[in-house]
């Protein structure tokens, strides 16, 4: 993984982690830059810190710890860390099985600049060297096979996992950083809306600000947690929009649970987002969520679920409407407390070993017919190779 940061993908690495049996997996946890940590690792998982910025300075890295541990799986998650394995993966070794989490949709979606289209290009030959891939919802699966011209049967769809306890915990226990600007002193009756993200184009943040300051037909106040390059261009917008004072950019927040406690309604305006975890994370803590039909699986998550929103199109003015809507039909319903009861991390987990038991037993399989393919693999388990002796546990 690039770090092991707040965002998303290391917020879903670390709850899985959490629940793979250590009975099972052998796991070396390979980050180009670990300087900053999210959340508690079990001990059993073994993390190796690169100390690189990029991704792409890994790459011999990679290779050389893939040779040390010989990993039967070498899993990866983010985009950055899919197209370092890739461009190692001749270097890997055939008994290796490399699985790659693929979260972004590419049909349907255009890069802006011409050499990012090229890029796009490129990725999409490169990914196809992947054993496996692993997406969140059935839209992303078929995208990855149509993109890639990649087999459906070797794409398999495992929801992110979301530890709804360990989320309602860190409600409970508080969590809001103390240098954090808290909105408690609003005026009376305005609604309190939270955003999450980094603070990047396809999150559509500009969007939610002008929705808000153009079409929101009540008093309103705004969190956004998260950072990146378009903050200043944000706050610009804000002030131009004439809400600066409703609007406070809070930052990244490691824990940003109770600001979507407390919040009547988190809104989404993503442009592209397969499966937004902070939508799942504020279903966890039963609070409404309204969105756009975002590139990807985001109308699946939140469609039929009491309180939610979702709007006609990825636009200011719909989005608008999608908020109004709300305000005046579904503010007083309540998300029920089984909305994302898919995605709890026993589940998760356990479509995981299937997944990384099947891979291994299927190139176990052609070994056996007189290939060259065959993993190490010992039955008791995997070595899970984010990156071993090879033991009676596997390794990945």
């Amino acid at each position: 993984m690039p770090t092991l940061g707040g965002g998303g993908a290391e917020r879903v690495t670390t709850t899985l982690l959490s629940f793979l049996d250590p009975e099972e997996f052998v796991v070396r946890l390979v980050v180009a830059n670990g300087k900053q940590r999210y959340g508690d690792l079990p001990p059993a998982v073994e993390v190796v810190d690169l100390k690189q910025k990029r991704m792409r300075h890994t790459l011999s890295s990679i290779v050389r710890h893939a040779r040390e541990f010989k990993p039967d799986i070498v899993y990866t998650t983010i985009a950055q860390a899919n197209t370092a394995v890739a461009l190692v993966r001749p270097f890997l070794g055939r008994k290796t099985i490399c699985i790659a989490q693929q979260v972004h949709m590419h049909g349907g979606w255009r890069p802006r600049k011409i050499r990012n289209r090229l890029r796009l290009r490129v990725l999409k030959r490169l990914l196809r060297q992947f054993d496996y891939f692993v997406c969140e919802n059935d839209i992303v699966r078929q995208d990855c096979a149509d993109q890639y011209n990649f087999p459906l049967e070797r794409i398999r769809v495992i929801p992110n996992p979301v530890d709804v306890r360990g989320i309602r915990s860190a409600i409970d226990s508080g969590g809001k950083q103390d240098d954090a600007q808290s909105v408690v002193d609003v005026e009376t009756g305005a609604v309190q809306f939270v955003a999450a993200g980094r603070l990047q184009y396809e999150k559509g943040f500009d969007i939610l600000l002008e929705a808000l300051a153009r079409y929101c037909s009540v008093p309103f106040r705004l969190q956004i947690l998260g950072d990146g390059a378009l903050r200043p261009a944000l706050e610009q917008q804000a002030k131009q929009l004439g809400i600066q004072d409703r609007v406070s950019l809070l930052g990244f927040q490691k824990s940003p649970y109770a600001y979507f406690a407390e919040a009547d309604a988190l809104i989404l305006p993503s442009r592209a987002d397969a499966s937004p975890n902070v939508v799942l994370e504020a279903l966890a803590c039963q609070t409404p969520v309204i969105a756009t039909p975002a590139l990807g699986g985001v109308a699946g998550l939140i469609k039929g679920v009491d309180g939610c929103v979702l709007a006609d199109d990825v636009a200011a003015e719909p989005l608008g409407r999608a908020i109004n809507k709300w305000v005046q039909e579904k503010a007083k319903e309540s998300v029920p407390p089984d909305a994302i009861d898919g995605h709890d991390p026993e589940l998760v987990a356990q479509a995981y070993k299937s997944l990384f038991d099947a891979a291994v037993d299927a190139r176990h399989s052609r070994g056996n017919k007189g290939g060259n393919r065959t993993a190490i693999w010992r039955h008791k388990g995997h070595q899970l190779g984010k990156g071993g002796d090879h033991s009676s546990k596997g390794k990945a």
